[in-house]
C-alpha cells in the first residue's frame, strides 16, 4: 500500500510539472506542486514553487496560508506569522489561518492576542476542533479554568474519540480539584493510549486525592513499569 501511495504521489507531481511545462505562469500548478512536494518530504523544492505562486498571484490568500504552515513547521515563526497575517488581510474568514496565527502568537507568549484569534477561528467555524483545543489550552494557561473545561467538553461533544482533548480536560479538572470527575477521563484516555506513564501517574494522583489509595498504587506501579520500558 505504501508503494502504491508513493506511486500516486509521483504521478501527482508529474502532472503538475507537465502543467507548468505547458504554462510556466500557472499559479495554481505552482501552489499544488509545492504542497505535493511537501507531502513527499522535499521542502527545498517546495519553497521554490510557493515563491513562484506568490510572485504570480500575491493576492492568493490560501497560498500565503499554506506557505505559513510550512514555515511554522520548520520553526520559522517570524515568517510564518507574516504569512498568516497577509492571508488574513486578504481573507479574514480563513478559520485555519486564524487558528495558526493564534498558535504563533501563543508561542511568542502573547496569550491574550492568541485567545482572540482562537475565538475568531471558532466564530467562523465552530467545529474546528484544533482551534477549540488550542483555546482551551490558552485559557488554562491564563488560569481561566472553568471556561477551559467548557472548551474541552465541547470538543469531546463533537468528537468523543479526541484523546488530546480528553487528556487536557482531565488535567484541567484536576487543577480545579475535581479529581472524581477527572478519573474517568484519564481511564478512557488510557484505553486509547495504553502504557502511557504520564497518564498512569496522573490517574494515580487523582485516585489518591479521592481516597482510592490501593488503586492509586497500582497506577504508580504501572507508570514505573511503562517508564522502565521506554513508554
Amino acid at each position: 500500500m505504501a508503494y502504491f501511495n508513493r506511486g500516486q504521489a509521483d504521478q501527482e507531481i508529474a502532472r503538475y510539472e507537465e502543467a507548468l511545462r505547458l504554462d510556466p505562469n500557472n499559479e495554481e500548478a505552482h501552489h499544488s506542486l509545492a504542497n505535493a512536494l511537501l507531502r513527499q518530504g522535499l521542502p527545498a523544492e517546495a519553497i521554490t514553487h510557493f515563491k513562484a505562486a506568490l510572485a504570480l498571484k500575491p493576492q492568493a490568500a490560501r497560498t500565503h496560508y499554506d506557505y505559513g504552515v510550512f514555515l511554522q513547521q520548520t520553526g520559522d515563526l517570524d515568517r510564518a506569522f507574516a504569512e498568516y497575517e497577509e492571508a488574513l488581510r486578504l481573507d479574514p474568514l480563513q478559520a485555519e489561518a486564524q487558528d495558526n496565527l493564534g498558535v504563533a502568537l501563543a508561542a511568542r507568549g502573547h496569550l491574550p492576542e492568541a485567545i482572540a484569534h482562537f475565538r475568531e477561528a471558532l466564530r467562523i467555524d465552530p467545529r474546528l476542533l484544533r482551534a477549540r483545543v488550542n483555546l482551551g489550552g490558552a485559557l488554562a494557561e491564563q488560569d481561566h479554568l472553568p471556561e477551559s473545561v467548557s472548551q474541552f467538553e465541547e470538543a469531546l461533544r463533537i468528537d468523543p474519540e479526541f484523546v488530546g482533548a480528553r487528556i487536557n480536560l482531565a488535567n484541567v479538572l484536576s487543577r480545579e480539584g475535581r479529581f472524581a470527575d477527572a478519573i474517568p477521563h484519564y481511564e478512557r484516555a488510557l484505553r486509547a493510549q495504553p502504557g502511557d506513564s504520564v497518564l498512569h501517574r496522573n490517574l494515580g494522583v487523582a485516585m489518591t486525592r479521592v481516597g482510592r489509595n490501593e488503586d492509586a498504587q497500582a497506577q504508580f506501579e504501572l507508570a514505573a513499569r511503562s517508564e522502565g520500558s521506554g513508554h
